[in-house]
This record gives C-alpha cells, structure tokens and sequence, in this order.
C-alpha cells in the first residue's frame, strides 16, 4: 500500500509546479484544494494502474504539518499555502522525495497530474 501522507503531497505538487513553471509568471504559492485535487488524481492513476495508494489528510494533521515545516510554509486565510522565498527546488526534492516509491514520483511528475495545479 502507498500512503500519501500532508508532508510528501505539498511537497511534490510544489515540486512538480515550480519545475513546470515559467519562472518569470509563478508564484509561490497553491490552494490546498488544487493540492488535494492532485493528490486525489495521483491516486486514481495508481490504482488504475493496481497500486493501492490512498491520501492520509486530516484537520489535525494538516495543523501538525503546518507548525513542524513553519519555516517553509505558511497557510494564508484563504487556505492558499506559501512556500517560502527561501526554499528551493532543490531544498523541496532532497528531503520529500528519495524514500518514496518510483511508482508515486513517477505519477506525481505526470503531465496530466500536475497540470491540475495550474487550474
């Protein structure tokens, strides 16, 4: 079974956003429904596919995400997370990717995926 646990789901679609970004016209910035939305489709495909994988999201975690990464996010009142000015790609990649399975990085980068973010 694949978890997709708050840490690796905001972290990839900024990841897959940033990199398929022009970088003179993005922000740094996602609606957490755009990110549920790409976590709900990143699901789908892998179970299409016979991987069982499903979204770990609650209140209380989200809340629990949001004061152990303070220092890379911060939820705006309109329930759009920030990343801040000063994480990287880089930063993002090195620590919310090298422990997950080819299979989840695989549909995470997906065209089809990610182009739910720019919506």
């Amino acid at each position: 079974m694949i978890r997709i646990y708050i840490e690796d789901l905001v972290a990839n679609a900024f990841i897959a956003y940033l990199s398929n970004s022009n970088p003179k016209n993005f922000d740094r910035k996602l609606k957490l429904k755009q990110i549920e939305k790409f976590g709900n489709e990143v699901v789908y495909n892998l179970r299409l596919k016979g991987k069982f994988a499903t979204l770990i999201l609650s209140r209380d975690l989200t809340y629990d995400f949001f004061q152990k990464y303070y220092d890379w996010y911060r939820l705006q009142d309109d329930d759009t997370v920030v990343l801040d000015d000063h994480v990287t790609l880089d930063d993002l990649i090195d620590n919310f990717t090298g422990y997950l399975s080819t299979d989840l990085l695989v549909e995470f980068g997906k065209r089809k995926n990610y182009k739910l973010l720019f919506e």
